[in-house]
């Protein structure tokens, strides 16, 4: 989708209030699926995310908590922090996508 496209559908909205509300939605919706350079910010604290780590020029994905001491703890329990301790260095996030809903399980 283009601005312009964007724009136009903008302009289909009839209240300031609801057009506020729209682009909200679509800022939120934008931030679940753009992965978050860790120098920008961190996640929440408690949280589970998704994480590339570089480990030596070779960056792989992993879901991982967050819990507010500067460190993402991974599934096998190692301590990874965004400096790169443990040799892995942290270097984006974004929070986990919804589970998988088959269509028949969708509620309208």
């Amino acid at each position: 989708m283009t601005v312009e496209e964007a724009l136009k559908i903008l302009d289909t909205i009839p209240t300031i209030s609801e057009q506020v509300d729209a682009l909200e939605m679509a800022i939120q919706a934008l931030e679940q699926t753009r992965w978050i350079p860790v120098s920008e910010r961190l996640p929440e604290v408690g949280s589970e995310v998704l994480v590339c780590f570089d480990f030596k020029g070779k960056r792989s994905v992993y879901i991982s908590d967050f819990y507010g001491d500067g460190e993402f703890h991974g599934l096998d329990d190692e301590y990874l922090t965004p400096e790169g301790r443990k040799c892995r260095k942290a270097v984006a996030w974004m929070p986990l996508p919804e589970p998988y809903k088959a269509e028949s399980e969708v509620k309208e």
